[in-house]
């Protein structure tokens, strides 16, 4: 049960991400254009969860941040999911507000990985000797 609502890869997070993506772009027509922000935050977390943070070492994403950031999608899909149906059946940009704040407090902590990440000399991703 807890794997089909907090699974990286469960179609539920997924199916919950469109519907959030598509009541933020709704809310944003008939709500506020603050909506557009709110997006933003979102997709930015979901283009790091797509990039490939070590190329050289690992076909997939389950390495080091890369494992990070696919975990904070999911967070992030309910965030979006909740505060963008909430915005648009209550047609208030208080929450949207909050949802952008709960987003960006899940972005400042991805900063902080990367400063770290960019700053690290060794390209070698954290648990690689631990996954031979």
């Amino acid at each position: 049960m807890l794997n089909l609502l907090f699974g990286r890869k469960s179609r539920l997070v997924y199916t919950l991400e469109v519907a959030g993506i598509i009541a933020v772009v709704i809310s944003f027509f008939k709500v506020s254009k603050v909506a557009a922000v709110f997006l933003f935050f979102h997709l930015m977390i979901r283009f790091c969860a797509h990039w490939k943070w070590y190329k050289k070492f690992n076909k997939d994403n389950n390495f080091g941040i890369g494992t990070h950031f696919t975990k904070m999608v999911v967070a992030s899909s309910y965030i979006l999911f909740i505060f963008g149906c909430a915005a648009l059946l209550a047609k208030s940009i208080i929450l949207i507000y909050l949802g952008s704040a709960g987003i960006l407090f899940i972005l400042h902590i991805n900063a902080i990985l990367l400063y770290f990440h960019f700053r690290d000399k060794d390209n070698t991703p954290p648990n690689f000797l631990s996954r031979l």
